[in-house]
């Protein structure tokens, strides 16, 4: 009888965990869609519009893009907490790797939107194979004037984009994790 409870105590920590590491995810990719939605947006004013029709398209297809961009972390970030769930023992070690999962690929997802952009301002065209073809080739960034300082500028960006969606999964998890459910022991003993 007491391994019985024992065994329903754990149970009952491990659903309540799995509660608050499912909400501390759900809040992350949330602010992390509408955060992508604003960067799309950012294209609007390069994109000529003379109608409402037209600007409700923009909205909708911003939409859906955002939508678009995160939904391979998503996936992959579900598959992870289903091998959490059905592997019980390295489940805090699986939920571990999902969020450090999700937090890598939500990075990458918002540095490559915001080179995009940047490089769009810059140029009027999109990230290609011509532009991955000057970063990679040696000088290639110099031939278009860079300098040292653009360079530091280009990694300070970085760093802020990936300690900002550090951040971003840290507030979350505080946020998740701070209310707590009111779903009764009783329920689980019984």
């Amino acid at each position: 009888l007491l391994s019985k409870v024992h065994y329903r105590n754990d149970h009952y920590l491990w659903t309540v965990t799995m509660l608050n590491h499912a909400r501390q995810l759900r809040l992350f990719f949330v602010v992390s869609y509408l955060i992508l939605f604003c960067i799309t947006c950012l294209f609007w004013p390069y994109a000529k519009t003379d109608s409402n029709w037209l600007n409700g398209y923009l909205f909708f297809s911003s939409a859906i893009y955002a939508f678009l961009y995160l939904f391979p972390a998503l996936v992959i970030t579900k598959l992870i907490d289903l091998v959490a769930f059905f592997n019980n023992r390295y489940e805090k070690k699986w939920l571990l790797v999902s969020r450090q999962v999700a937090w890598i690929l939500t990075s990458v997802i918002f540095l490559a939107l915001y080179a995009d952009y940047e490089i769009y301002t810059l140029y009027e065209y999109h990230f290609n194979g011509f532009v991955w073809n000057l970063i990679i080739t040696p000088g290639g960034i110099d031939a278009l004037g860079a300098t040292i300082s653009t360079k530091v500028t280009i990694a300070t960006e970085v760093i802020a984009i990936i300690v900002f969606t550090y951040l971003l999964m840290w507030l979350s998890g505080k946020l998740a994790y701070r209310t707590h459910f009111t779903v009764s022991r009783r329920v689980y003993i019984s």
